[in-house]
Order: structure tokens, then sequence, then C-alpha cells
């Protein structure tokens, strides 16, 4: 259904690949890739790869002694956590009691 606005065909995962892909995140498979690389993807195989030619085009245009991030790591998604959240403008509506 979201071909028709991201111009892209929908990729289907079976239940057992989503939740192997999901643990392997969760173990820090993933955190060697930038964000975009699992970005419409299908499963974690796919991510992976597509990761691996976002890091190489990378490494090109830097010079060789550097890597991807200081750390030569990209940074894992947690860290979004330690993000100041945005702040609502306007008032608090409390939700409707019945």
């Amino acid at each position: 259904m979201a071909e028709m606005f991201s111009g892209m065909p929908g990729k289907f995962s079976e239940l057992g690949e989503t939740l192997e892909g999901f643990n392997s995140l969760l173990e820090g498979g993933g955190d060697d890739y930038p964000e975009q690389a699992f970005y419409m993807v299908g499963n974690i195989k796919e991510a992976v790869e597509k990761g691996k030619k976002l890091n190489a085009i990378v490494l090109r245009r830097r010079p060789s002694s550097s890597s991807p991030r200081p750390s030569g790591r990209w940074p894992r998604a947690t860290s979004l956590l330690s993000l100041t959240p945005c702040t609502m403008t306007g008032p608090v509506v409390p939700a409707p009691t019945t």
C-alpha cells in the first residue's frame, strides 16, 4: 500500500526472520551501519548488505586513516534516548474520562 507514496514496492518478511533480525539488533548487530541501511529493506540480511555498501562509500570519501565515525562505529540507536525531548507549545489537555 505504501508503494503509491514511496515509489518502492513493499517487501514481506517471515516472522522468524523478523525476530532473528530484531534479536541481532538488540545484541548490537547493526551498530556498524548507518541508520539509512535499515530504511526500506526487507530483513536484517538486506540491511547489512546495504550498510556495507554505505560504509564503503563513506570510506572512499575519507582519507584512509579515518573511519566512518571517530570510534569506528556508528552511534547506537539507544543513544537517541539521551537527547533532550521536544517541548510542546500550548496547553496540555487531559485525556477524556469515561
